[in-house]
């Protein structure tokens, strides 16, 4: 019994039609572009294994190479669209339909691209274009999409597209010299199929929630290729001292983000009576313990603690707020080292926005050591022109009206009014304030989503990014130490 009945002209039709997006134009796939692909491309070996993914064989010649390409295209069971830049109409990549079965209850979905269109957005604007056509038209049931498990941008691109990952395929893919290689697989059901990544581009809202998922999947699937490497797994061990409410959501948070990312996860909670010598000798114990990976130290902690000593006491290999001085000292210096999560989050964000940096006036209110100092430097480390400002600043405004990007991080209930600013800046708003029961940033949100070209929501703006920036970095910490 076939799970879905679609109508065969509609099948017959998949790959003959032409399918339009904002920015681009799907047309069917010629020989000539098959030519154009692998003669114009500098990455002529990408380009290679690609297209041994269906049958998987070996393809020696350029001759071979194009024969493979055109015969596949004329495979009735797939089906393929060649992607045009519409500004330009260049030839920037293709997607490939592969059908299952008559019924067509499953569709595999692969793609290549120029590498100068990564990060642009428009892979993913053709990707979601062909799912909204197969879900939408063809009635397809569910969308199954694989991609070599070294290519993070692939994985990123699915998603974004709303796909959920499913693990690691293990040597299922031959390249052109016959070596297996791992798939990441990744799955979206119709009824899913609710929120796309078109449709998060009709809006100015940097969805924080959204955007985390893309990176959890992605610390989900390295971990996987580390346990296979390693026969090991990330190991973050998380202090909480005392009782406070807050906090211990927060580490709670953050410990069933680890398990879903497949990591390992321990909370040591510890009465707020201890004492600094007990907490500095069980801080030593976990830097000795090869089997821990990160230690986190929820802040903040009592007053006959110092929080400066614990900080410092941490191994900075092992420090996965970034917060030990010569962490800290990476950021400012521009050298490698573990960035402090919420900053790293915020960069994150400015990037989903594809906006370029270099140049533009960069307003950070707040002059924190977690967030406003550092964030200032990651700025300036991408070439903005960089204000830091803060609540006693007297010209604020003045400051805020000349800023395309501006970062408040202040702790004040709506402090940047929409008077304060410039038509078309990206805000990106690190408050957390409860006003009459409610969050609130420090942004006015209702008023300055109008002039903003991209603002983040509180909540569900910068807080979803510090855990899942966390989780990077505790794999970061991971591949620092067990490759020392």
């Amino acid at each position: 019994m076939s799970i879905v009945s679609i109508d065969a002209a509609l099948l017959r039709d998949v790959g003959t039609r032409t399918l339009q997006t904002k920015r681009l134009t799907l047309r069917p796939f010629r020989y000539a572009d098959a030519q154009a692909m692998y003669e114009n491309w500098a990455c002529k070996r990408a380009v290679t294994e690609y297209v041994t993914w269906q049958p998987h064989q070996r393809v020696e010649e350029t001759e071979a190479l194009l024969d493979h390409w055109v015969s596949l295209y004329d495979n009735p069971h797939t089906y393929r669209w060649a992607i045009e830049r519409q500004s330009d109409q260049r030839l920037i990549g293709s997607i490939d339909v592969v059908r299952f079965d008559s019924a067509l209850s499953a569709a595999e979905m692969g793609y290549c691209s120029d590498p100068s269109t990564w990060g642009q957005g428009l892979m993913t604007e053709a990707f979601v274009a062909v799912i909204d056509y197969l879900f939408n038209t063809v009635r397809i049931r569910r969308i199954h999409a694989r991609h070599d498990i070294r290519n993070p941008a692939s994985g990123r691109v699915m998603a974004k597209a709303g796909m959920r990952f499913e693990g690691v395929l293990s040597a299922s893919f031959a390249d052109k010299d016959g070596y297996l290689r791992d798939m990441a697989h990744y799955v979206i059901l119709r009824e899913d199929y609710k929120k796309t990544y078109k449709e998060m581009t009709m809006s100015n809202i940097i969805s924080g929630k959204e955007l985390s998922k893309t990176i959890r999947q992605e610390v989900k699937e390295d971990v996987a290729k580390l346990l296979e490497q390693t026969g090991r797994v990330p190991h973050l061990v998380v202090i909480l001292v005392g009782d406070d409410p807050a906090s211990l959501s927060y580490v709670t948070a953050k410990e069933k983000a680890c398990v879903k990312a497949g990591m390992k996860s321990t909370l040591l909670r510890k009465d707020e009576s201890i004492t600094e010598e007990a907490l500095l000798a069980l801080i030593q114990s976990l830097n000795d313990d090869p089997d821990v990976h990160g230690i986190l130290v929820q802040l903040p902690l009592p007053n006959h603690i110092d929080e400066n000593l614990v900080i410092e006491t941490i191994k900075q290999e092992k420090d996965v707020d970034g917060f030990h001085p010569l962490n800290v000292a990476a950021v400012h210096l521009g050298l490698p080292g573990i960035l402090p999560a919420t900053p790293k989050g915020i960069m994150t964000m400015l990037h989903s926005t594809n906006t370029e940096i270099k140049g533009k006036n960069a307003l950070v209110i707040g002059r924190s050591n977690i967030v406003g100092k550092p964030v200032a430097m990651l700025l300036l480390k991408e070439h903005a022109t960089v204000t830091i400002a803060h609540s006693r600043t007297v010209n604020l405004k003045e400051l805020a009206l000349q800023a395309d990007i501006l970062v408040a991080a202040v702790g004040r209930a709506n402090m940047v009014t929409p008077d304060m600013i410039k038509e078309g800046a990206i805000l990106i708003d690190v408050g957390v304030n409860r006003v009459d029961g409610k969050l609130v940033g420090d942004i006015d949100f209702e008023g300055a989503k109008e002039k903003a070209s991209f603002i983040t929501p509180v909540p569900g703006g910068v807080g979803p990014m510090t855990i899942a920036s966390l989780l990077q970095n505790t794999v970061e910490c991971f591949k620092m130490i067990e490759t020392k």
